[in-house]
């Protein structure tokens, strides 16, 4: 999921509160059909020309535009060009009952900013790696019909212990999918159901690497060497001195957290522990800051949303220690 995945629901702050708290979800629903209708999301969209009015209030057409229009409450939801093409939500929404042939089941879905975008949140059977290791294949869904986001599903692992978001390059498995709503969109969603398959495979790869990992010892020493080439010192003749601090100060940060989470003591000596010590880093350093800083009447909610988005984002930093940390192990 992309980096701008930026929920705007209270809805996603209960998720987010879920997965910190309790570190799982229950599956509600059976079928998409059935969550749509009990959570009052059976309703369509239909498009009509977008139009502007003069100063005399005269309607004036705008040329290639189009409105897209709740037919429950007539209210204009979004304006798109012309390449955009309407889908109502349980069409959008039908690639999700692929998902639960494999082991997916419904946790809830909600419509957000009035309805201009939509999400759901599956989840599959937990894996006890130890004690208190305890992993849950998660996928999130979401649409749109302001043209904000295409039809996307994003499979992750989550962490109990911390809920760290576990995503990742594994070769051989897609992550999710995109389908943008343009023509042929309709064709594209009920064409889903082998990068489903795939997608769905790609947690079980995910567990089975931190079962790979979790078993691997790791020295002290042999931390701070693959933290090095995790976040290798910048290189260059004009390399200023800030850049080499910020280096060295996010080895500091992720040892830290390596050494004194209480969530990584069962873990620590382990390359799954300093795996989880970078993603732990990423998903939860300076967001304090960032919530101090925006807008917004309710800051635990959004620093809630901003957790889950950074949870169930793909992160540079999480593919080099995956390079380092997993891929090492097989070189």
């Amino acid at each position: 999921m992309s980096s701008d995945y930026a929920y705007a629901g209270s809805i996603v702050a209960k998720w987010a509160s879920d997965m910190f708290q309790s570190g799982g979800f229950e599956p509600q629903f059976d079928t998409i059909a059935e969550a749509i209708s009990m959570r009052g999301l059976n309703w369509g969209v239909y498009s009509q020309p977008a139009t502007t009015s003069d100063n005399d209030g005269n309607v004036i057409p705008v040329p290639g535009y189009f409105a897209v229009v709740r037919d429950d409450t007539n209210e204009a939801l979004a304006v798109n060009g012309r390449a955009y093409t309407c889908v109502d939500n349980a069409t959008a929404l039908a690639p999700i009952d692929n998902l639960t042939k494999h082991g997916y089941g419904i946790v809830d879905v909600a419509e957000l900013n009035g309805g201009r975008q939509l999400a759901a949140l599956l989840s599959s059977e937990p894996v006890k790696l130890a004690k208190n290791e305890i992993l849950f294949p998660l996928c999130v869904c979401r649409t749109s019909h302001d043209g904000s986001w295409c039809y996307e599903e994003q499979f992750f692992v989550g962490r109990g212990a911390c809920m760290n978001g576990l995503i990742w390059t594994v070769s051989g498995f897609n992550a999710g999918g995109k389908h943008k709503h343009t023509a042929g969109i309709f064709g594209r969603l009920f064409d889903t159901a082998a990068d489903v398959r795939n997608a769905a495979l790609y947690t079980k790869a995910v567990v089975a690497e931190a079962r790979v990992a979790i078993a691997t010892p790791m020295s002290r020493e042999e931390a701070h060497t693959m933290l090095q080439a995790i976040v290798p010192d910048p290189e260059g003749d004009d390399v200023s001195k800030a850049k080499a601090t910020r280096a060295e100060n996010v080895r500091d940060a992720i040892l830290a957290r390596l050494y004194r989470s209480a969530n990584l003591d069962e873990i620590r000596d382990t390359r799954w522990g300093l795996l989880n010590a970078v993603c732990e880093y990423v998903d939860h350093e300076g967001q304090t800051k960032l919530v101090e800083r925006a807008v917004s009447v309710d800051p635990a909610r959004q620093l809630a949303e901003l957790r889950f988005a950074k949870a169930t984002s793909a992160n540079p930093l999480k593919e080099r220690a995956h390079a380092v940390v997993i891929e090492g192990l097989n070189a």
